[in-house]
């Protein structure tokens, strides 16, 4: 089933295909969610330290094209790219078509033309956190820093070496970010409790997840998890993922009653209410 450019999720089936071809995450995934088992191996991914020159400047390419002339503050495109992203792969957060900008009529054609999604899945990087560190993001009230790739990889080799419990784990993120953490940790992790409180950040986290890393984006209800909007000192804050879901006290898994299902080329996946305990690591 193809669909077009104005339906929710119509860039999904080509993520799919792709993934299928050079990752098969999202397969795995598919499975958890119907048998309720949990994966015994997960794909390894491994995210380039500095990303792909070629991926970097066709994202400056999509960045530029969407406004019709004259210039825009990098975090306000890349804001509104993220939320087309989302939007076309079918991320439950943003289920209408985001408007365009004033002065941005025709972005959706021209981003569509300009987006070459085999260069992201084929080259894994946390490429929109890049682009938004380097524009100075962090010198704003976001005080946004990410942590280097592998800096990140170091930290998830260490914390699953020095796990109590074999991988699959279920994580806690207090300060996600972009997501650069908890990618690495998607190589032995099936769940995560991730809190940010900037909701750029989260989107971006939340794109980086539906490339590469489904359970994070998408988390299956019987293994627990969430995208959280909020601060971890407080602990007050609402799920990106289910917004009517408030957190009033910190918590790292929220209520598993919660259903979830996604919609892939016209089949229905429900989650599996599995009596199965998962494996847990504070991370």
């Amino acid at each position: 089933m193809s669909l077009n450019s104005c339906e929710h999720g119509w860039l999904l089936p080509e993520l799919l295909k792709l993934d299928d071809e050079y990752q098969g995450r999202w397969e795995q995934w598919r499975w958890t969610m119907e048998t309720g088992e949990l994966p015994t191996e997960i794909p390894q991914t491994e995210f380039l330290d500095l990303g792909n020159p070629q991926a970097l400047q066709m994202l400056k390419s999509c960045l530029q094209a969407i406004p019709q002339s004259g210039a825009s503050s990098a975090s306000f495109l890349i804001s509104y790219f993220t939320d087309w992203l989302l939007y076309a792969l079918g991320h439950p957060s943003i289920a209408t078509n985001p408007p365009e900008p004033e002065g941005c009529n025709g972005a959706k054609n021209r981003l569509q033309k300009e987006l070459e999604l085999k260069l992201l899945i084929t080259c894994p990087f946390d490429y929109l956190g890049h682009l938004l560190a380097t524009e100075g993001y962090g010198q704003s009230r976001a005080k946004f820093y990410p942590t280097p790739t592998w800096t990140a990889r170091a930290m998830a080799v260490a914390t699953v070496c020095s796990s109590t419990t074999p991988p699959p784990l279920h994580i806690y993120e207090p300060a996600m970010g972009t997501g650069r953490l908890a990618l690495e940790m998607s190589n032995y992790a099936i769940s995560l409790t991730g809190w940010e409180w900037d909701l750029l950040l989260v989107k971006i986290a939340s794109f980086n997840f539906m490339l590469y890393a489904p359970y994070f984006a998408l988390p299956i209800s019987s293994l627990g998890g969430d995208l959280v909007i909020g601060n971890t000192l407080t602990g007050k804050g609402v799920s990106f993922i289910r917004p009517h879901l408030e957190y009033a006290t910190p918590a790292l898994t929220p209520p598993t009653q919660q259903n979830h299902s996604l919609t892939i080329n016209g089949i229905k996946y429900e989650a599996n209410q599995s009596s199965k305990m998962r494996q847990g690591s504070l991370f």
